[in-house]
């Protein structure tokens, strides 16, 4: 079951990453650009922020945005 998932870049343990896409042949970068294009189908989640404070050099992900945060959220046409 998942707990919890990581919702900003630099939450994971250096090297955590690199060492999954390695084992299971996957590129994260590659993923997320051609995913990139999903953003704007994005909408905002609970709870993204609450660990936030815990990883204080985190980088938000695009698209990746705390319901409480909704300003920040991209504008989707209706």
């Amino acid at each position: 079951m998942l707990a919890w998932s990581f919702n900003r870049d630099f939450e994971a343990k250096p090297g955590l990453i690199e060492r999954r896409d390695q084992r299971l042949r996957v590129d994260t970068a590659q993923k997320r650009r051609v995913r990139a294009e999903l953003q704007a189908l994005a909408r905002p989640q609970s709870g993204v922020d609450d660990l936030r404070p815990a990883f204080p050099h985190s980088r938000p992900i695009a698209g990746v945005v705390d319901r409480k945060d909704e300003t920040h959220a991209p504008k989707v046409a209706q």
